[in-house]
């Protein structure tokens, strides 16, 4: 827990820092909410009309809707980015790092794993291992409708998630910025999970914080630290940047990366070896089996190259409409829209699920294509397995490369 007077790291269970004997108690709560909240509901309210105030009250609201609409609906911060007030030297206990990517920097707990998923975000795992409870701060580009962002946000995940609710989305004060939160709950393989949206908007971008956990705000101290120090500057906290795509060329991202080349596809891709317990070659291409997973030999990611020049399919986007399109015949099996990913290879994917009666699945066919080649990503897994998936699929489309 970083103190919020001298900077400290103690304990998180700590309730006065150890070094100047400042209260922690307010690090963990985080965040000053707004009384206010905005409902992305269809919840109407009848208002009672007195004829003899009625001009009083729509003169008042006229001038509260002028000084308030602008803040509770998509208002932008400034950009913080003067190094006179804040200085690249990262505080005791934290960590700098810039995304070459995304174009932020910011500092984050010395205790937590960071993992870098390039355009996909930068995952803290504030545990300290893989896994929930993690923090995803990533962007979206242009000025954001802060209803419609999260009205689109809850149709997303009531295709994801069996079991959701939502609460209202609220205005959150974080140090010198304004953020908006919604809070969703969802029951997921047994485990209820508690999921927190934020966006930070500005004129030409947002930061996007999404937090997964399984208790609400276990994890604000640690996302305090993020949002307070996050600026719009690769450069505000470290020297070297973190640079996955350079223009448009993917390196091998800094880690325990390794790459794999195909003698058969003529492709080659990187890797997290952190997550990945073996890669091999065999005739259905090139197959990634997950630490953890080795004993079950379907719960493999599928990496190949096809030429379905035959069939009419050269490019990616189409081919993977006309499969999406087969796969939603199938009577158990619920397909999502195909989406544009990016990655050098121009990658588009989609997502599938489908129940054996015991289990839910989730499944995800990817395709990007190279010289009417087309290749492609697969994989089906639990649905408690999904980010340890997604981590090294996201990984395999940002560097996959053509020899």
């Amino acid at each position: 827990m970083i103190c919020p007077k001298c900077g400290i790291s103690n304990p998180r269970e700590a309730a006065f820092c150890a070094n100047c004997g400042g209260s922690l108690s307010k690090v963990g709560s985080g965040f000053k909410e707004s009384s206010s909240s905005i409902g992305v509901g269809d919840a109407k309210k009848k208002l009672p009309i007195v004829p003899i105030v009625v001009g009083v009250v729509v003169l008042a609201l006229v001038v509260l809707g002028a000084l308030l609409l602008p803040k509770m609906f998509g208002g932008s911060n400034t950009v913080l980015n003067d190094s006179n007030i804040y200085p690249q030297q990262a505080a005791e206990g934290t960590l700098g790092y810039g995304s070459g990517d995304l174009g932020i920097g910011f500092l984050y707990p010395d205790a937590c794993l960071l993992s870098d998923h390039g355009s996909n975000g930068v995952y803290v795992y504030t545990s300290g291992s893989q896994g929930i409870p993690y923090i995803q701060v990533s962007t979206s580009a242009g000025k954001v409708n802060v209803q419609k962002y999260f009205k689109d946000c809850q149709k997303e995940m009531k295709k994801d998630y069996k079991e959701v609710e939502f609460e209202d989305v609220k205005r959150v004060i974080a140090g010198e910025k304004t953020l908006y939160m919604m809070r969703s709950m969802a029951f997921v393989d047994g485990v209820d999970q508690v999921i927190d949206r934020y966006i930070e908007p500005y004129d030409k971008l947002s930061v996007v914080y999404t937090v997964k956990s399984t208790q609400a705000k276990s994890e604000d101290g640690d996302l305090k630290v993020i949002i307070e120090s996050l600026r719009l500057d690769t450069y505000a906290y470290v020297d070297e940047v973190a640079q996955q795509n350079p223009q448009g060329q993917s390196d091998t991202p800094a880690g325990n990366y390794q790459t794999f080349s195909s003698s058969s596809g003529h492709f080659s891709i990187a890797c997290d070896m952190d997550y990945v317990s073996d890669v091999y070659e065999d005739e259905s291409g090139v197959d990634i089996v997950l630490l953890g997973l080795e004993d079950d030999e379907d719960a493999v990611i599928n990496v190949n190259a096809s030429d379905f020049s035959a069939d009419g399919y050269t490019e990616a986007q189409p081919f993977l409409e006309e499969y999406r399109a087969m796969l939603a015949q199938e009577e158990d099996i619920e397909a999502a829209e195909v989406t544009k990913l990016g990655g050098s290879l121009g990658f588009y994917g989609f997502q599938y699920s489908f129940s054996d009666g015991v289990d839910d699945y989730l499944g995800y066919v990817l395709a990007g294509s190279s010289n009417g080649i087309i290749y492609t990503i697969a994989y089906d897994c639990l649905e408690a397995n999904d980010d340890l998936y997604w981590h090294v699929a996201s990984d395999l489309v940002g560097s996959m490369q053509v020899e």
